[in-house]
């Protein structure tokens, strides 16, 4: 039984669970991601998609499945720091959102699209104002990661 007094033994025992936690996590997400993401591309595409069917009948979306692991097996060779990479994939999820929930308010404001489903005015400024907000904090993001140092030699070094 462990004691209080045993702390190299438990953090030995907890970074070994932590590591094996995140390595199923892992083995979990990465095939969840690629199928997911062979559904959306052959979908959108008109393409034919699904497990249950052979990979003849389905080439492009066992194709985006394995191009989609390969690419993630090479990620994980790259010097790479995983957590700034999941930081910045955050980032370039909430800049992509700012013109899909502008797409989105378009949509469902329109009867032809919603028929008598259509959002109550307030719900809609919200999204608008969300939008906004999200806006305002990617164009924050891209001044702030701008190193203007460099910027400014390289223009005075422009003008000489």
């Amino acid at each position: 039984m462990l004691t209080l007094d045993d702390t190299d033994l438990r953090s030995s025992y907890a970074q070994t669970v932590f590591a094996l936690g995140i390595l199923g996590v892992g083995m979990i997400g990465v095939p969840v991601l690629a199928g997911s993401g062979g559904y959306a591309l052959c979908e959108a595409l008109g393409w034919k998609w699904g497990l249950e069917r052979r990979a003849g009948d389905a080439r492009a979306f066992y194709g985006v499945i394995a191009v989609s692991v390969l690419l993630a097996l090479i990620l994980q060779y790259l010097p790479i720091n995983p957590m700034r990479a999941l930081v910045w994939s955050a980032v370039a999820n909430g800049m992509v959102a700012v013109p899909l929930l502008f797409a989105l308010v378009v949509l469902v404001t329109r009867k032809a699209v919603m028929g008598d489903f259509i959002p109550s005015r307030t719900l809609i400024w919200l999204t608008i104002a969300a939008a906004v907000v999200m806006g305002i904090a990617s164009i924050a993001t891209i001044v702030d990661a701008v190193p203007w140092q460099l910027v400014a030699s390289a223009a005075h070094w422009r003008h000489k």
